[in-house]
């Protein structure tokens, strides 16, 4: 009697896992290497976490949320967690980047 068998396709991350890998950086004040918070950061906005529900579950709410975790560039320091976030992801882009010039981050803003 022949057997069926049935291919499952590999299991894809949930669009919570690459945020429930970014969060305990921020709620330890632990540092994030920039290439974790840039690749942790596009899988979970390729999974279409918004930026303000990022920032709200890694407890970034103000520029101490993020001193001591990530890089700082200099300026005006934006009035939204969401837009703190954005960009201090920016500042490891190009702190990974060598400063180069590099296409804009393609995940689309607000939101």
């Amino acid at each position: 009697m022949p057997v069926a068998v049935t291919a499952h396709p590999p299991k894809l991350p949930s669009v919570q896992e690459p945020l429930a890998e970014l969060a305990p950086y921020f709620q330890s004040s632990s540092i994030v290497p920039g290439e974790d918070l840039v690749l942790l950061t596009a899988a979970t906005r390729a999974g279409g976490s918004r930026w303000e529900a990022i920032a709200a579950t890694c407890g970034v709410q103000t520029y101490p949320d993020t001193a001591e975790v990530v890089c700082q560039p200099s300026g005006i320091i934006p009035g939204t967690a969401a837009r703190l976030l954005l960009r201090v992801t920016w500042c490891s882009v190009g702190k990974l980047t060598g400063g180069r010039r590099c296409p804009p981050l393609t995940w689309p803003f607000p939101g």
